[in-house]
């Protein structure tokens, strides 16, 4: 059971799926990658039990959570429906305020390069650019 939640959690699951392919038995010494094809449980253990478990767990947990509101008296489709009718209307008055011009001055001086610099349409692609390479060159050196 201690596995399955280490397993759970993420926190050091690649120590006990090494454990786990080195098996040889009960009350036996493990041998180096004795097992290999455990490897593909695992990884399926992690896929479902980390994912999907998890994702059921915070499911349950806030159905649970909205039920108890419910019966409180707290919560209803009614205050629900207001709500997103409020947020519908501030993000069309966002989109209706998206082209004015905003009220802060603009920078002077070096600020001002750097504000053209930064706002300029290549700026986007030069720091994408830098990233594939900076990760390109860390695979290199590691591989």
């Amino acid at each position: 059971m201690r596995t399955l939640s280490i397993m759970t959690t993420t926190e050091g699951w690649s120590g006990v799926m090494y454990l786990g392919v080195d098996t040889a038995g009960i009350d036996k010494s493990p041998i180096q990658n004795n097992s290999p094809y455990m490897v593909w449980y695992f990884i399926f253990f992690m896929i479902v039990g980390s994912l999907f478990v998890a994702n059921l767990l915070v499911g349950v947990i806030i159905d649970q959570y909205n039920k108890a509101k419910a019966k409180k008296g707290e919560f209803s489709e009614s205050d629900d429906t207001e709500v997103k009718i409020k947020i519908i209307l501030a993000v069309n008055e966002m989109n209706k305020q998206k082209g004015k011009k905003s009220q802060s001055a603009e920078p002077e001086n070096w600020r001002l390069h750097v504000y053209n610099i930064t706002h300029h349409k290549l700026f986007d692609k030069f720091i994408i650019t830098v990233v594939l390479l900076n990760t390109f060159t860390m695979a290199i050196n590691s591989y």
